[in-house]
């Protein structure tokens, strides 16, 4: 039996038609598409039947309305209905939808996939832990972005957050941003492929959470006579500066106690004191037009197996340090992601920075980087021993922006093209080499074989950074963080899956690997149980694909827990 804190089962079968009759039910799997720039990220990974076939007992089944500002993309507007069997009408309308009628919508697209004439193809919708049926594929609800509360320019997000409260099926949590600019909080820049020139939507702005924000925060954990549920805020997609807010205002309205949600996260492998991070920056450009900064990143290293080498991603939209720690204090969970360039697997990494933010949060004498932050222990080697490279204005925005797009295509495709052949090559024996290369007149009949010879290691990498990412939230976190951890996938969020583990039928084999590599990594350490807090493996490692959060739900999904254990929320 598994947990997953962070799915999205309906979210391609929804866009597949522009109309409800037309559209694929939820347990359809696609699996008809395999490109070497962008993955398998159009093959289905979380489809009800692949959860079924999984033994995914409990799955947070997470509804996500496609901003506007995606639509207007290539990526959506081109690429996606030539590639796949998403309906170019229906991405069409994602530019003049209405965000809360569409996840209604979306709602009604899975609540008709249960066939009541089929006995194999039903599942629940869970509003009470309490009503968790083993052995049976129950689904909770959960909402990505908070742009839905505010469909229209003059809505007023209470009514709709209020609706939600009201809902006919409880919402576990809300995560407050997305991709694009919105009324609540900073959001983190994430989305690669996008001239974000074009499309500034995409580009940070702001100081943290709005006013709004925290009327739609305090309003979500309400729990007085006649208020609805509850519902618990997801930090994932905050900028850092919106989550430094978010903790501070947790302590001001009494709710230091209601846990915190990170449901498809991966680790900085770092503390957010602005002397360490910027040590990582390894070319920062200010944008003036747009008051934007734009930072390169080198990875902090992690944990090595013999030759392999784990790294972290210490992009913002990953949890520091002291995101660990608030999050474990509160009683929350973190869903790790199995997005494999989240984890750390990827070389090439850039994000963007409000300007006014950004300043705040290098800012050495600003009392926020004081009141949050965590001990500091000595970073080793940082940067290989370089200090940050000076901040570069640049004049030609246009060219900047551009150039930029064009790079991390080109990343991508020259990443993909040196795993798959350069490194294969390398990691082949003599005999190897002379039996595949006799064999092969040309590099198509060439790439299949190389990929073959190096699959198994790419698995055994990209197992020992999503290792590297459990193992630094309990170190970070005390032997408590082991009851805090989960699988949160993004399966079908358009992510592309570590090798070894490309959809959620295979959490079985992903199990048995995290096992595997926690073993052969004591091995070479006679004070990792110490360090890691290990006592029992196959215990621990079970609590994490299922114990943690099953557990989880009993103790904050119930109606006999409602009440929080706090004093009066404060406006």
């Amino acid at each position: 039996m598994y947990f997953d804190l962070h799915n999205h089962p309906s979210f391609k079968s929804y866009l597949s038609h522009s109309t409800p009759d037309g559209r694929d039910d939820c347990w359809k799997t696609y699996n008809n598409f395999i490109d070497k720039l962008f993955g398998s990220i159009i093959d289905s990974q979380s489809s009800l039947q692949q959860i079924q076939d999984g033994d995914v007992e409990v799955s947070v089944a997470t509804i996500y309305v496609m901003e506007k500002g995606l639509g207007k993309t290539g990526l959506v507007k081109t690429l996606l209905p030539a590639i796949s069997p998403l309906d170019r009408r229906m991405l069409r309308r994602v530019r003049t939808k209405n965000y809360f009628t569409s996840f209604e919508e979306e709602v009604v697209h899975l609540e008709k996939s249960h066939d009541l004439q089929n006995s194999a193809k039903q599942f629940k919708i869970v509003s009470d832990a309490q009503d968790l049926t083993q052995r049976k594929t129950n689904l909770v609800l959960a909402i990505e972005g908070g742009h839905i509360l505010k469909p229209t320019k003059s809505a007023d997000p209470i009514f709709y957050v209020d609706k939600l409260k009201h809902f006919r099926h409880r919402i576990l949590y809300l995560t407050l941003c997305h991709f694009t600019r919105n009324a609540l909080c900073t959001h983190a820049h994430s989305l690669k492929f996008v001239n974000a020139k074009r499309m500034t939507e995409f580009l940070p702005q702001g100081m943290g959470i709005t006013e709004v924000g925290r009327e739609v925060i305090l309003r979500c954990y309400d729990t007085s006579p006649g208020a609805g549920n509850n519902i618990l805020i997801d930090v994932k997609h905050m900028s850092l500066m919106s989550r430094r807010h978010f903790y501070q205002l947790r302590d001001e309205m009494g709710a230091a106690s209601v846990p915190i949600i990170a449901s498809h996260v991966a680790i900085c492998g770092i503390s957010w004191d602005h002397e360490v991070r910027k040590r990582y920056h390894e070319k920062t450009h200010y944008l003036g037009k747009e008051h934007n900064y734009s930072v390169k990143y080198s990875r902090p290293e992690g944990l090595r197996l013999g030759q392999l080498v784990s790294h972290f991603n210490p992009t913002s939209i990953n949890l520091y340090d002291e995101d660990i720690v608030e999050i474990v204090a509160s009683g929350g969970l973190i869903g790790l992601i199995l997005d494999e360039r989240q984890l750390g697997c990827k070389k090439k990494l850039r994000e963007y920075f409000d300007g006014n933010e950004f300043k705040k949060l290098m800012n050495t004498d600003d009392p926020l980087n004081d009141a949050l932050a965590v001990e500091v222990s000595a970073a080793p080697s940082l940067n290989n021993g370089r200090e940050m490279d000076e901040i570069e204005e640049v004049t030609d925005e246009e060219r900047f922006f551009e150039q930029l797009h064009q790079e991390e295509i080109r990343d991508e495709q020259e990443e993909e093209f040196t795993e798959t052949l350069a490194q294969a090559v390398a990691s082949m024996t003599h005999e190897e080499r002379s039996r595949v290369f006799v064999a092969t007149s040309s590099v198509e009949e060439l790439a299949p074989k190389l990929r073959e010879i190096r699959r198994k290691e790419k698995e055994r990498e990209h197992l020992l950074h999503l290792c590297n990412n459990i193992l630094h939230i309990v170190k970070v976190g005390g032997p408590k963080a082991w009851h805090h951890i989960c699988i949160g996938s993004d399966c079908d969020g358009l992510i592309n899956t570590i090798k070894g583990c490309r959809n959620v039928t295979e959490y079985r084999q992903l199990e048995t690997g995290i096992v595997e590599m926690i073993e052969a990594l004591r091995q070479n350490d006679n004070k990792f149980d110490n360090t890691y807090h290990i006592y029992d493996v196959e215990a621990q490692v079970r609590d994490l694909m299922y114990n943690n959060g099953k557990t989880f739900l009993e103790n904050h999904f119930s109606r006999s827990t409602e009440v929080l254990e706090t004093q009066p929320l404060v406006a």
